[in-house]
């Protein structure tokens, strides 16, 4: 195990804690346990739409955290990441879609983001990353 004395060393662990508090943050809000809302000071909103997704972000920002870590100082894991997070929010966008609430602006954001990660990923391929 390298020393933590170095930048490199340092900066990934920083990371990987950072990592885990976005996982811990994205799950707690999407278990969205009413009365630690309500003790945050939240309100308690009876759709959960809004909870769940940002619960989902903040778990694609914990294994962005992570990429980031592990493949420091390399550039490509970037549009890994990128690609990562797009394909992430296409998953959830379109399951939404399908098991909880069939709003025509879910599927089309899910339509959207899927586009977007697709052109990230051939973009990141003919770029040799």
């Amino acid at each position: 195990m390298p020393s933590l004395a170095t930048p490199t060393a340092l900066l990934c662990l920083v990371l990987y804690l950072v990592a885990l508090h976005s996982l811990l943050v994205g799950m707690t809000l999407m278990a969205n346990p009413k009365g630690l809302m309500r003790w945050a000071g939240f309100e308690v909103n009876p759709e959960p739409f809004f909870a769940a997704q940002a619960g989902v972000f903040h778990i694609v920002l914990a294994a962005g955290y992570a990429i980031a870590a592990a493949g420091f100082p390399d550039t490509s894991s970037l549009v890994q990441f990128s690609v990562l997070v797009k394909a992430i929010a296409t998953f959830f966008l379109l399951l939404y879609y399908l098991l909880k609430d069939r709003k025509w602006v879910i599927l089309a954001s899910g339509c959207i983001d899927g586009c977007m990660g697709a052109a990230i990923c051939l973009a990141g391929l003919n770029a040799g990353m």
